[in-house]
């Protein structure tokens, strides 16, 4: 059962993806709610255009302001293990994740995927977001 959506629910029940599009509608306060809106349409536009990003999760406890300053060298690819760096940290310690390759070989490809893509001259992910399964390469706003 496929769609063209960004965001299929297909094993999922219809009143837990109701219950779930009613909590997710109700987590903006109605002041930002708008704001919002506004730059997802014009992150979804932008994804139309481009079609290039890297979206990944890590699991542990981060600032944002730690998964933005994060560029292509702080993934690296030792061959059995994928080691993330946090580099810069508000409290100046540095942190590392590691990926199992063999587990997650299709997903470390999709990296490889990005950096073939990514322009020479740009260096940062700028947008990460929070899934351990990442499966597609999509767009970024800049």
């Amino acid at each position: 059962m496929e769609s063209d959506s960004d965001e299929s629910f297909s094993c999922t029940p219809e009143e837990i993806v109701k219950a779930a599009s009613t909590a997710t509608s109700n987590l903006l306060p109605e002041k930002s709610r708008g704001q919002y809106l506004k730059e997802y349409d014009l992150f979804m536009k932008w994804r139309a255009e481009k079609q290039v990003a890297l979206i990944f999760g890590i699991a542990g406890a981060l600032r944002r302001e730690e998964l933005y300053k994060m560029t292509l060298e702080d993934i690296n690819d030792t061959g059995t293990v994928l080691i993330i760096t946090i580099p810069d940290s508000k409290t100046h310690i540095q942190r590392r994740f590691t990926v199992i390759v063999e587990i997650t070989q299709k997903n470390v490809n999709l990296i490889e995927i990005y950096r073939d893509i990514k322009p020479s001259g740009q260096r940062t992910l700028k947008v990460i977001t929070f899934s351990y399964n990442f499966e597609t390469v999509i767009a970024k706003p800049k």
